[in-house]
């Protein structure tokens, strides 16, 4: 009835070698293995609830997993939206490369209600195991179609169950996770239940604790099959458990006189040679190889050989493949620093102006200027923000919503709360994937697009083809590439923003004077198997529907109104040249007198150009007034930023389409090829279409860089704005880039709107040095 949540992880066998690098004679997968958690990611969204119809904010922090600060190596961050099904319906990519970068996602009104995933990584985390791309739980609700997941009734409670090192096995005592939690609010509830078999038999007793987690242990009996059973205040909900597996390994493991013990059982198997490892997800703390048989193995790993924080024991098979895995977690005191946060008043009325004043701690430690976001946003009883640092040092490396993770890091969490914690929320199985995908290229300088090339013919790759990309825009892009043993090309694409279509072409050349290839784009967002994630189903609360109600007219009011102020963009400062610089000849052809053909613009007044007839033919010469020759070898001659290989098609363009021609009456060279100058015509639009010039020229729809959207709040200073027309913000200020000195106040102004309610603010930040802070404050508007 209710399955077990199973997220299963997806991870290569090199992946298995590097992470036991102390135990195991390095392989040659290993080392040519790159470093799969140098960073992680962070993401400040303004709030967790939306309504569709309403704007997601978001702020991405890249972070070096090792020492927590600002990385600076990726410079692009993907971020998704996933539905309750894990597809993906939103997508984005945010660039980096000045430190920070943000983005937003308008929702449509035609999102169903559900519980939703954001998700972040970078190409960098596509190398490695994906469980370490950033998740958040977000609520939408769509209040202006009907759903019938939000009027259904809600079932008793969710159970989910998580038998310790991934999966029971049959024949030996296993030690079971299970999470109880509150279908409406999503809080996790005390229950007494029982395990049954098929029989009724109960074999079986547990009580859910803290946040509704408790564990419980039995033998699954060879082909038997089990259920949970709960009593919710008088409502039963059963769940199913997975069958037990007839063979396999199982992994006790439990905390004694400041070490763990860890009891590693083999059922039905004959003898054989394991490792085990102790690891932070990064580098390794302890390894060892065991011998293992039909009896258990048991062993002590001392506290004091393991790193604060979250720690893995990873069992892997005498090949090197990962079998199970258990976390334990040593709690420490947390590295974060508090941002005093200051405000005129705690309540506040109607659009009225007020001043927040931020202020990180000081201390030598936190010198450096802190990279900060701040969000006042209404707030849902049902919201929780989990601080940056706490992200960092515990929450990312488990699964599902925690509630309360800042209980875990207190002195009142108890060695039983953390061990349900890491039973439930730290559990995971392993299903090895032998196949070798192609190698992800981090995109250290921008973003990088990959294709792939096929010979037309027989559809098998095609190694060692030449191609340009072309990116019809102002200024348009030109970027080279050939492709490898693979065929795969990649085109290290910089300023590209926004929708658009780009054009892959291969050159022609010596050896293939008319190439006849089919160019794939390779979508650069991570597979669906990378996107594994899976939600509790949302339904709602009747006691929200009066919320609901204002939020809803809110939303509908803000996007009658202020559509315009809502859909403004910052166009980003880009170079404004082409990639050839400034040209010699810039020719604006209105300032001409305008003729009828091409042949007669080039002849008239485009000096550097000479027109000749060969064969019968028009072609183009380029003349060089510098050495006073004419280059009688090709030119390379632009449409919009695309190439014209049978360039002397130009002449057939009808020339009243052309805004501009930029000649550069010079040798240039891309790549391999030298051309004897080139010839740029740009059109007004700046969007290609000679399709009738080059029927091969075919455009592949792509999104580039998205373009940031500037926030819109009215200020009301003197007066209230125009009270004829409303104002019904539910953010009530979004700044993904403040700049936070040690120890001093930052002003920032916010105006409140005419929805009342209570607001969060939250600012997250993270210092140049590796210190994270945060800081929240509930105000209210009345």
């Amino acid at each position: 009835m209710f399955l077990a949540h199973r997220s299963k992880i997806f991870i290569a066998f090199a992946l298995a070698v590097v992470l036991i690098a102390g135990a195991i004679t390095p392989t040659r997968a290993q080392v040519l293995k790159p470093a799969n958690y140098a960073e992680h990611i962070f993401i400040h969204t303004d709030k967790q609830t939306y309504l569709a119809g309403e704007i997601l904010w978001f702020r991405p922090y890249l972070l070096q997993t090792s020492r927590n600060k600002n990385n600076q190596a990726s410079s692009i961050i993907y971020t998704e939206l996933l539905d309750p099904k894990g597809v993906s319906i939103l997508k984005s990519k945010t660039s980096t490369k000045k430190e920070f970068g943000s983005g937003s996602f308008f929702i449509p009104a035609t999102t169903p209600t559900g519980a939703y995933t954001l998700i972040a990584y970078t190409q960098q985390m596509l190398n490695g195991d994906t469980r370490f791309f950033y998740k958040k739980k977000i609520n939408i609700i769509n209040t202006l179609i009907e759903n019938s997941q939000a009027k259904g009734a809600a079932p008793a409670a969710f159970i989910d169950i998580f038998p310790e090192g991934g999966r029971l096995v049959e024949g030996i005592q296993n030690t079971v996770g299970i999470r109880v939690s509150d279908p409406v609010s999503g809080k996790g509830v005390n229950v007494k239940g029982v395990i049954i078999t098929e029989n009724k038999d109960t074999v079986a007793h547990f009580i859910t604790q803290k946040f509704g987690l408790g564990q419980f242990s039995f033998t699954p009996a060879p082909g038997e099959k089990y259920n949970a059973i709960i009593d919710n205040h008088g409502k039963r909900a059963i769940a199913n458990i997975a069958p037990a597996d007839p063979n396999g390994y199982n992994m006790h493991v439990t905390e004694k006189n400041n070490s763990y013990q860890i009891l590693i059982n083999n059922r039905n198997k004959s003898g054989s040679m394991i490792y085990l490892s102790a690891h932070d997800g990064q580098t390794s703390s302890f390894s060892t190889k065991l011998s293992i048989g039909t009896s258990p193995v048991e062993l002590s790993v001392e506290k004091s050989k393991l790193k604060r924080g979250i720690n893995y024991f990873t069992v892997f098979d005498q090949n090197h493949a990962p079998l199970m895995e258990r976390l334990v977690f040593i709690p420490h005191k947390s590295d974060e620093s508090a941002i005093q946060i200051q405000i005129d008043s705690d309540v506040l009325g109607t659009r009225q102006q007020a001043s927040l004043k931020l202020r990180p701690g000081s201390g030598a430690e936190i010198a450096a200027p802190v990279q900060a976001s701040l969000s006042v946003a209404a707030l849902q009883n049902n919201d929780e923000e989990v601080p940056i640092g706490l992200y960092t040092t515990l929450t990312r490396h488990l699964y599902g919503v925690i509630e309360q993770p800042s209980f875990y890091i207190t002195p009142a969490a108890s060695s039983v709360d953390l061990d349900n914690l890491m039973l439930t929320h730290g559990w995971r199985t392993f299903e090895i994937n032998s196949n070798n995908s192609r190698p992800v290229i981090p995109e250290y300088d921008g973003h990088i697009i990959t294709a792939k090339v096929f010979d037309k013919w027989n559809k098998s790759v095609a190694p060692n083809v030449s191609c340009l990309l072309s990116v019809p825009s102002i200024p348009f892009g030109l970027y080279y590439g050939v492709s490898d043993s693979n065929g795969i090309v990649r085109f290290n694409v910089n300023d590209y923003f926004g929708p658009g279509d780009i054009f892959i072409k291969a050159i022609p050349t010596a050896t293939n004077v008319k190439p006849d290839n089919i160019i794939q784009v390779i979508d650069a967002f991570a597979d669906s198997a990378a996107k594994q994630v899976t939600q509790p189903a949302l339904f709602l609360n009747p006691s929200d529907s009066t919320w609901l109600l204002q939020r809803s007219i809110a939303m509908q009011a803000s996007n009658i109104y202020h559509k315009d102020n809502l859909n403004k963009f910052i166009i980003p400062a880009i170079d404004s040249l082409p990639f050839y610089g400034k040209p010699e000849y810039r020719y604006l052809l209105d300032d001409y007198k305008r003729f009828s053909t091409m042949e007669e613009v080039l002849r008239e007044y485009v000096t550097p150009i000479n027109v000749v007839l060969k064969n019968g033919n028009l072609n183009m010469r380029i003349y060089d007034e510098k050495y006073e020759t004419v280059y009688n070898d090709g030119i390379l001659v632009l449409l919009d930023g695309v190439p014209l290989f049978d360039y002397n098609t130009i002449f057939s363009y009808n020339p009243y389409k052309v805004k501009r021609l930029d000649i550069v009456p010079r040798r240039y060279i891309i790549g391999p090829f030298s051309f004897a100058g080139i010839a740029s015509f740009e059109t007004y639009n700046a969007r290609f279409g000679g399709f009738e010039l080059d029927p091969d020229a075919t455009p592949v729809d792509y999104e580039g860089l998205q373009l940031q959207r500037s926030f819109y709040m009215p200020e009301y200073q003197q007066n209230k704005g125009d009270i004829r027309k409303p104002d019904f913000r539910s953010t009530l200020l979004w700044n993904p880039a403040l700049l936070l000195q040690n120890g001093a106040a930052t002003s920032v102004n916010i105006s409140t709107s005419d929805l009342k309610g209570k607001y969060r603010i939250t600012v997250h930040g993270l210092s140049e040095n590796g210190v994270s802070f945060y800081g929240q404050q509930i105000i209210e508007v009345k």
